[in-house]
């Protein structure tokens, strides 16, 4: 086996069987041209799915619709978090509350009930700079969510990821405000206060029903 990357930086390992692999979640964005985004998009969700096998063909004409978007868009990679979200996108739509666990500076689990706000590939914590579970983010990105249905005891959506820091100026602010407005909370409520912003990048996303 060995280590391929390509013309973009996306790496793939050479199976035996003269196949290749995508190394690690990765999916290609583009902006603009929406034929040629689409195109490349239409490759880009074969490459995520895990470990899906691809043939040289396959990421020659990977490489080609890159190279072919070349200016004036904009080729980003981003996180499988999208394809984790996907299945229960309309549940975490919907502005429930969520448990978030985080860990201590003992070691030890600690849970607190949170508004969230859903984006494309990520989740958004929003919080006071002084709250404990923002210092413990801080020290220990790792975290744990359950966002539960209050209509269903037994249905409720697990993320597992990592947080990590976005904002913690009037940005963070702003956020604060529009997620209240979300949960059908007084924006101005939230006026002058010092927040900061996190986003989780899930690596696990489970529903229970």
């Amino acid at each position: 086996m060995r280590r391929h990357e390509t013309p973009r930086g996306i790496a793939f390992t050479r199976q035996e069987s003269r196949r290749w692999r995508v190394r690690g979640p990765v999916r290609l964005l583009a902006t603009g041209q929406h034929r040629a985004v689409a195109r490349l998009r239409s490759v880009a969700t074969a490459l995520v799915r895990t470990e899906q096998p691809l043939s040289s063909k396959a990421l020659v004409r990977a490489c080609d619709g890159a190279r072919a978007l070349s200016d004036p868009l904009l080729l980003r990679v981003m996180s499988v978090g999208r394809c984790l979200i996907a299945p229960v996108r309309g549940f975490l739509s919907a502005p429930r509350c969520a448990v978030l666990s985080t860990l201590g500076p003992d070691g030890a689990p600690r849970q607190i009930v949170i508004h969230y706000t859903l984006c494309e590939d990520h989740i958004r914590l929003n919080g006071r700079r002084d709250r404990r579970w923002v210092a413990n983010v801080r020290c220990d990105p790792r975290v744990g969510l359950i966002v539960h249905d209050d209509s269903d005891y037994l249905h409720y959506v697990s993320i597992r990821g990592r947080a990590a820091l976005v904002d913690e100026t009037e940005d963070a602010l702003s956020e604060a405000m529009r997620q209240a407005e979300r949960y059908g909370e007084d924006p101005a409520g939230f006026a002058g206060q010092p927040r900061v912003s996190f986003r989780v990048d899930p690596d696990h996303v489970h529903e229970y029903r």
